[in-house]
């Protein structure tokens, strides 16, 4: 039972005005609850309301409801909040999975410099933002820190790298075949 349910041997008269004065929220008065239950305009609550008031522990009453409602809202705000966080991480890593994705199968290696450099750059820097912004929505550091250094490279380079791999994926694959397994020439 919370405590602003019906009380033991509470006429259901009083609790109701109760509930009024509990549904007027935080600024409630006593005065402003007699008026709304009377439907008037002005007017004050008399000695037989703030004694029943008193004696059904209205204020107390009304401010564990207004604990429970702040409560409330707080968890729901708490829940949209790490349901749009979810949401964001979703949309992040989709965006670097597919970044990604599209970086290895752009076949650097067989386009022109001019064509790779221009491909390269736009699928690079929605990568790198991607990887950022999941890094910050999960609370990690979002810049390389230290002694590490990460030289800038061109496209050109990147398709070298590429085509270099997969003449060794090629080699390798071809001395596991001859049962080598090395994957040396």
């Amino acid at each position: 039972m919370n405590e602003w349910d019906r009380l033991p041997n509470e006429p259901v008269l009083w609790y109701d005005r109760f509930d009024t004065f509990r549904l007027l929220g935080t600024g409630r008065n006593l005065d402003a609850a007699y008026r709304a239950c009377r439907k008037i305009e002005s007017g004050r609550a008399g000695a037989v309301w703030r004694k029943n008031a008193e004696k059904w522990n209205w204020q107390e009453r009304a401010e564990a409801w207004d604990a429970a409602e702040r409560e409330r809202f707080r968890a729901e705000d708490e829940e949209r909040r790490r349901v749009a966080r979810e949401a964001r991480i979703e949309l992040l890593q989709s965006a670097r999975a597919g970044a990604w994705k599209a970086i290895q199968n752009a076949h650097l290696s067989e386009l022109s410099e001019e064509d790779a450099r221009s491909m390269l750059g736009s699928l690079r820097m929605l990568l790198m933002d991607a990887l950022r912004g999941e890094r910050l929505e999960l609370g990690e550091p979002t810049e390389i820190v230290g002694d590490v250094e990460v030289k800038p490279f061109r496209a050109d380079e990147l398709a070298k790298a590429e085509r270099e791999l997969q003449e060794w994926r090629e080699r390798r694959n071809d001395n596991v075949a001859d049962g080598d397994g090395t994957g040396r020439g």
